[in-house]
């Protein structure tokens, strides 16, 4: 279980001190158009707040829960490229002493360094354990990036390991695809994905003009794809789902697109199966 920092005082020291200009050198250069930049700026207020259970009711009685910025302590993760062997091992609650002591002398680390030179990296985690919030704090650095926003050391060095790269963030919950997919009667394809990717975000941010060429654009010119929820998808649908992230990801393969996938150790047969992906224990 992750933990939330003192509320009270609790910003991060590194984001006190990082200087606008020192947190987005990187992208000065970058020329958003007014659509992506209300995007980035909605998307980074959807990222910053937490996703908790029950959060509701606490707001509900005047209590305003600490913002991402405010109380995020990140995971470490063990890749299966600096341990023995982790593809294939059951990380299920009962083995997880067995890959404790597999990955013993290798030490956690943190998103930034297992994502270096992977365009792209399955995250498994039990319940609980914080992988859906990493997806946000990550979306959260790229949007902060590219609207020239203070960011932490942590988010900087995330960045510089994802190529420094101005890439545009969407989180994707699948199990949403999936209810999309058989509400509509559709195949599961790079084309539909783009379809719920349109409606999906459209929904969420109804005041801005997003249709497919906006996605389509972002995709051939890089963005972060962080796909979460694989294992919420029915077990019968996910080799479906599966292949049709795989297929977008195919369709738009530039070395500018990085896609990131979070999933509970029930599914990690189906993202075992996904090429190109290096898989990672919380």
């Amino acid at each position: 279980m992750w933990l939330l920092r003192a509320y009270g005082g609790g910003i991060s020291k590194a984001f006190e001190k990082a200087g606008e200009e020192d947190g987005v050198r990187l992208f000065k250069q970058v020329d958003l158009n007014d659509t992506t930049r209300a995007y980035l700026e909605q998307a980074g207020r959807a990222y910053s707040r937490f996703k908790f259970r029950g959060l509701p009711r606490v707001r509900a009685k005047g209590i305003e829960p600490p913002q991402l910025d405010q109380a995020y302590v990140s995971v470490r993760l063990i890749s299966e490229s600096r341990g023995e062997g982790m593809a294939g091992k059951k990380l299920g609650q009962e083995s997880i002493a067995e890959i404790g002591g597999l990955h013993k002398q290798t030490e956690p680390l943190p998103l930034s360094e297992v994502a270096k030179g992977s365009k792209r990296l399955a995250v498994i985690g039990m319940a609980g354990s914080g992988k859906s919030t990493l997806l946000q704090w990550a979306g959260l650095a790229f949007a902060r990036a590219l609207l020239k926003k203070p960011l932490t050391d942590e988010q900087k060095e995330l960045v510089n390991a994802l190529g420094g790269k101005p890439l545009i963030p969407f989180l994707i919950p699948l199990r949403a695809y999936s209810t999309y997919c058989a509400k509509n009667k559709c195949s599961r394809s790079s084309k539909t994905l783009l379809a719920f990717m349109t409606e999906y975000f459209s929904d969420h941010h109804a005041s801005l003009d997003l249709d497919v060429d906006f996605f389509k654009s972002h995709l051939q010119r890089g963005c972060l794809l962080m796909v979460d929820g694989l294992d919420e998808v029915d077990p019968e649908d996910r080799s479906a789902v599966r292949s049709a992230v795989e297929e977008l990801l195919t369709e738009f393969d530039t070395s500018n697109l990085r896609c990131l996938l979070a999933s509970r150790p029930s599914a990690i047969q189906i993202a075992e199966q996904m090429h190109g992906f290096q898989s990672c224990e919380v």
